[in-house]
């Protein structure tokens, strides 16, 4: 079944792909999708033969003695009369023959970029009424454009769409140039020397729908250049020296650029040209000021971008108030903005907000307040130090946040409470020593987590572990960054949540070579994660030993051969030899499997691992099991401290209800000699037959009321301090005993 699915399988390839006879200096083949291809070296119309059923002929690379031409009916001579598709560039083609195409019926397109022509006759193309491209790019076609035409015209024909002519050297256009190519929809005349587009420039091209005149030395449009032009949908005047705008009318346009230009103000009659514009790209001039009505007229506007322009901030509040369709706007690079503010209006299509490097010192609570489905924010390269608690409180639908680069110091912990849709998040370049997993307790689908290069001296401690685990943290995590800090050790219980990690990047930390190493070794192994070495995705099928090659490296930088290995006192056993030392290939062993006793025998470290596949890797222990002394101990201590509370409460109760009141007794009715002489300072300055009668009126308390008050708060003080003591205690305790599962 197999050996006929693969001849099958062959047989298609082959129908698809197959050489067939060509002539010298040739390469044919068949492809289903393309038709017969012929790749050349050179062409000799004397010599060659094709096939028939060529339908693409591509000659690159041609830099023979003599330049190349193309004689008259040469495509037909050689056998190639069914040609759909003509490609000869970077040659050094310079002649063409004014009936070289004849007899082509079927050419559709030409592409003859990066060669030597000056000058193509203008009825070249005018019996191929399939032609429907033709590519001159980087031609020296200077010359066409001083030499004495018929009509002055470029070329005749009726069906051509695309004509590209882009990086041809020419300095002006004369007028009517194209006014023959009606049928004309992408016309590129970019990277040229032209300084202004006249009126009649574009003279008759009706159906002309894209055009490119970038990087000119445009610096004059006249009012009435567009007037022929009725669908007109792109436009790009991008690197030219254009200081305005106004003037220009063009009523159908969609997508405008002047980036890299010299516009400095925006006015508000600026873009009031381009009523249906959908996109404008107005990045990299100078703009320091916007009116507030500058894009009053744009109410189709989606895509706005601003970046890397002089713009002062806080911008005004009503800027974007008529734009309520937009999608995009880029701010980057302002570095004078410094505030951002809330925008008045309704954002509800704005997805992406980029405010990199605009030199922020303070973004308001509200500022997101108006665009509740965001999705994209870059907030990256500024200078905040703070965060407020509901800054992204609105921003349900955030997916991708970048706050990289800043001078935070602390996150709030409810930060990203109601950011449950996030999956990427960069904070890396900031002060932050530690983040704390509960940041990332309302983030259940965070994939991707960047915390490179900030000061980080420790990952997740095992409280914050046992939080990662029970909340499900990280559990979609896949790409985790945080090289470039301070991390001098790494444990397993870190990453314990981490179930679908797929790269990790530890690199450029002070990682100390120590048994906990090895246990994160091993579960990186055994999980089939890689290092972050470049930014390609994940291979495929990784194998177990290439996984562990890998790793390698980490390694020998963490390990390096015959460097000591430091084990850790909580995994140090008495049976392992305190002299051994080994390398970084002994942090991966072999243990035994588990005996049928109740406790596990002492692992010995006493050779490398030798790797046999995942099945044997699945078997590896740790180094030992923290002892649980420690842990019972509290755990008695608190059982003791807990009885003896109790206790004392008893004897306290019983106490206090035998001495509620005085006990009266019989008074003698006579005093000693003595006594007779301190009435005053025994009875309180009465006398004896005053205290006498008021003791047998009425039973006075032992203590009064104030005093009864204040000894039953301190009681209860001291009460609720022992009770403090056990809870103590007994979270100690459970958090020893937790650890020595997650070990």
């Amino acid at each position: 079944m197999e050996f006929s699915t693969l001849v099958l399988l062959l047989a298609l390839v082959g129908g698809c792909y197959s050489s067939i006879p060509c002539p010298k200096a040739c390469r044919c083949s068949r492809n289903s999708y393309a038709g017969a291809v012929a790749r050349c070296t050179e062409l000799d119309p004397d010599v060659q033969r094709f096939p028939s059923d060529i339908a693409q002929l591509i000659v690159e690379n041609y830099h023979g003695e003599r330049d190349m031409a193309l004689p008259d009916m040469m495509f037909v001579d050689m056998g190639l009369d069914h040609l759909t598709t003509i490609k000869i560039m970077n040659s050094t083609l310079r002649d063409i023959h004014v009936s070289a195409f004849h007899g082509l019926h079927n050419l559709q397109e030409v592409n003859f970029s990066h060669n030597r022509l000056i000058l193509i006759h203008p009825d070249t193309f005018q019996n191929n009424k399939k032609l429907a491209r033709v590519i001159l790019k980087g031609n020296p076609l200077q010359l066409t454009q001083v030499l004495e035409q018929k009509d002055h015209h470029f070329l005749n024909s009726d069906s051509l769409r695309e004509l590209d002519l882009s990086h041809c050297r020419l300095t002006q256009i004369a007028p009517k140039t194209f006014s023959n190519l009606r049928g004309l929809e992408l016309l590129d005349l970019s990277g040229n020397d032209l300084t202004e587009i006249k009126a009649d420039t574009l003279a008759n091209l009706e159906s002309l729908e894209d055009l490119y005149l970038a990087y000119n030395s445009i610096s004059k449009i006249d009012r009435d250049a567009f007037n022929d032009i009725d669908d007109m949908i792109k436009l790009s005047l991008k690197g030219n020296p254009i200081k305005t705008l106004e003037g220009i009318d063009v009523p159908g346009l969609a997508e405008l650029d002047v980036s890299e230009c010299d516009l400095e103000i925006l006015a508000s009659a600026s873009f009031e040209g381009f009523p249906e514009l959908e996109s404008l790209n107005l990045s990299r001039n100078s703009i320091r000021d916007i009116d507030p009505e500058a894009f009053y007229k744009l109410s189709n506007l989606k895509y706005l971008d601003l970046s890397h322009n002089m713009i002062r901030g806080p911008l005004d509040e009503s800027l974007f108030s008529l734009n309520q369709k937009l999608e995009t706007i880029s701010l980057a690079g302002n570095k004078e903005l410094r505030v951002f503010k809330e925008l008045y209006g309704s954002f509800s299509r704005l997805y992406h907000l980029d405010l990199s490097d605009c030199g922020l010192i303070e973004v308001s609570d509200s500022a997101y307040i108006n665009m509740h489905n965001l999705a994209r924010v870059n907030m990256s390269n500024n200078y905040l130090q703070h965060i407020k608690l509901h800054l992204f409180e609105a921003l349900t639908h955030l997916t991708v946040l970048d706050l990289s680069n800043n001078r935070l110091h602390y996150l709030h912990n409810k930060l990203f409470s109601t950011n449950k849709k996030l999956t990427k998040l960069s904070l890396a370049g900031n002060f932050f020593r530690h983040v704390p997993a509960v940041l990332f307790q309302t983030t259940p689908l965070l994939e991707w987590l960047d915390l490179s290069n900030c000061r980080i001296v420790s990952l997740w401690n095992i409280t914050e572990a046992i939080l990662l685990k029970d909340k499900h943290i990280f559990s979609n995590l896949r790409y985790v960054n945080v090289s470039g800090n301070k991390l001098t050790k790494l444990h397993r219980h870190s990453f314990i949540s981490m179930e679908n990690l797929e790269k990790l990047d530890i690199s450029k930390n002070p990682i100390q070579c120590t048994s906990d190493f090895s246990h994160v070794m091993q579960w990186l192994i055994v999980n089939r994660v890689m290092p972050n070495k470049d930014s390609n995705s994940r291979r495929v099928n990784l194998g177990f030993i290439d996984n562990n090659i890998e790793w390698d490296e980490v390694l020998k930088e963490v390990c390096p051969i015959n460097s000591q290995y430091t084990p850790h006192p909580a995994n140090t056993l008495t049976e392992v030899n305190p002299q051994k030392t080994f390398t970084h290939s002994t942090l991966f062993k072999n243990t035994e499997k588990r005996r049928n006793s109740t406790k596990k025998p002492p692992i010995m470290i006493a050779e490398p691992l030798s790797f046999q596949g995942p099945e044997e890797m699945t078997k590896i222990e740790p180094i030992g099991d923290p002892p649980l002394v420690w842990p019972m101990v509290l755990i008695w201590v608190s059982i003791l401290s807990i009885f003896i509370a109790l206790g004392n409460l008893v004897g306290l109760l019983i106490y206090r209800s035998r001495r509620q009141y005085r006990v009266l007794s019989y008074k003698p009715h006579f005093m000693s000699p003595l006594e007779t002489q301190f009435p005053a300072r025994r009875m309180g300055g009465r006398s004896p037959y005053q205290k006498l009668y008021e003791e047998c009126s009425v039973p006075a308390p032992v203590h009064d009321n104030k005093i009864k008050i204040v000894t039953y708060i301190q009681f209860c003080k001291c009460l609720q301090s022992v009770f403090y003591l056990q809870k103590y205690l007994a979270y100690v305790a459970i958090g020893k005993c937790k650890e020595h599962i997650l070990i």
